[in-house]
């Protein structure tokens, strides 16, 4: 991880090796409380097109090295290459549809993406317009089992990968 030209790059020195992974959390956690409604800005680029074997994730979560998070509401681009939304409680995922990553973000430029948590719905924004909504499930109770999360941004590679994706915040 380096802090240059105005950006935290995570995989700046190009990595492509399986198990490289390079992640940011705040050690604040911000609440999101069952009757409060929380927003997660950020501002995010890509030097790659989605890379397969590497997965790239920003928003509200938590996590440790290269495991699945345990808890939040997050972008992900996953190893496939897909883009989506998550919204993970206790460790069960809820995904959107896939995300066309090429029209909604493409490479080398800067997107502000916002992350909108109520008690039982998430939605996501790329440069303020609404690209997925989840609902919690009925069974599920609020969105996050956990009431304060962190702000979170991870880059890892789940194989040995073709290209080093560098994501940058």
């Amino acid at each position: 991880i380096t802090v240059t030209g105005g950006f935290l790059s995570l995989n700046a020195g190009l990595s492509t090796a399986s198990g490289a992974v390079a992640r940011c959390t705040s050690y604040r956690h911000f609440p999101c409380y069952k009757t409060y409604s929380t927003f997660y800005e950020m501002e995010v680029q890509f030097t790659q097109t989605p890379v397969s074997g590497n997965i790239c994730e920003w928003g509200a979560f938590i996590s440790t090295g290269v495991a699945t998070p345990t808890d939040g509401v997050f972008f992900r681009i996953n190893s496939s290459g897909e883009l989506r939304g998550v919204m993970n409680y206790n460790g069960v995922e809820t995904t959107s549809d896939p995300l066309d990553f090429n029209t909604l973000i493409g490479i080398n430029t800067s997107k502000a993406f916002l992350i909108y948590i109520t008690s039982n719905n998430a939605q996501f924004w790329i440069d303020n317009i609404l690209v997925a909504n989840i609902d919690a499930p009925p069974a599920q109770g609020p969105t996050t089992a956990s009431m304060m999360l962190p702000m979170s941004f991870r880059n890892y590679n789940t194989s040995a990968t073709s290209a080093a994706q560098v994501m940058k915040v």
